[in-house]
């Protein structure tokens, strides 16, 4: 795998969950959804990162990492970087 691909749904009140896919294909949501993105890019330490951010309601004034879904386990998704930079895309 050349490129992973990371996006993202935010949850609505219901669900309370981001469901989390890479390169398009659904991966699971929640905590499960983030432990297979953390795998794929733990495998996969020669391919490049992509965030993909999509809108965010309600973000106005906080920072990058703040929104992301995952913000509480950052530490381990730079860990499973391995040194590598993730690249930002927004849509």
């Amino acid at each position: 795998m050349d490129t992973i691909r990371i996006s993202w749904t935010l949850p609505d009140k219901a669900h309370g969950a981001a469901a989390y896919s890479v390169n398009g294909a659904p991966v699971g949501s929640g905590q499960p959804g983030f432990d297979a993105v953390l795998e794929m890019v733990k495998r996969n330490a020669r391919a490049a990162i992509v965030l993909e951010l999509g809108p965010m309601p309600g973000a106005g004034g906080k920072s990058v990492r703040a929104m992301l879904p995952f913000a509480a386990r950052y530490a381990e998704f730079a860990e499973a970087l391995g040194g590598r930079d993730a690249t930002l895309e927004i849509r």
